[in-house]
C-alpha cells in the first residue's frame, strides 16, 4: 500500500512503518531458515580398531613418555647449571662492588703531608 502525497503525515508514517515491519519480518524469516540446524543424525559408533592400530598407539604413547622424561631430566640439569652460573656472577659482582668501594675510600681519604711519614693502623701516634 503506497502513500500518496495528499495523505496526512500520520498516515504516511504508518504506511512506512508497516513496510519497515514487513522487511524486518522477511529478514528474520530468512535468518531463521539459514541458522536452523538440521536434526542430528543417529549416533554412529566408531568402527573397531584393528590390533595393529592399538600397537601403534601403545608405541607412540611409550615414545612420548620417554621423550617427556628426557626433557624433564635435561631441564633439571640446565636449571642447576644456570643457578650455579648466576651464583658465580653474583659473587663476582659483589667482589667488584667491594673493590670499587675500597678504591673510593682511598681516593677520598686525605693525603698525609710529605714531611711526615704515613702512619699505619695500630701504630702509636708520634
Amino acid at each position: 500500500m503506497a502513500a500518496t502525497p495528499n495523505e496526512p503525515p500520520g498516515k504516511r508514517m504508518a504506511v512506512r512503518a508497516e513496510a519497515l515491519g514487513e522487511r524486518i519480518g522477511r529478514s528474520l524469516a530468512r535468518a531463521r531458515r539459514r541458522f536452523e540446524t538440521p536434526r542430528p543424525a543417529e549416533p554412529v559408533e566408531p568402527p573397531e580398531r584393528p590390533a595393529r592400530d592399538e600397537q601403534l598407539m601403545h608405541r607412540a604413547d611409550d615414545l612420548v613418555t620417554r621423550v617427556e622424561r628426557g626433557v624433564t631430566s635435561y631441564a633439571t640439569v640446565l636449571r642447576n647449571r644456570v643457578r650455579r652460573g648466576v651464583a658465580r656472577i653474583r659473587e663476582e659482582a659483589e667482589d667488584i662492588a667491594a673493590e670499587a668501594a675500597d678504591l673510593r675510600e682511598r681516593r677520598s681519604a686525605p693525603e698525609p703531608p710529605a714531611d711526615r711519614p704515613h702512619r699505619h693502623e695500630g701504630e702509636p701516634a708520634a
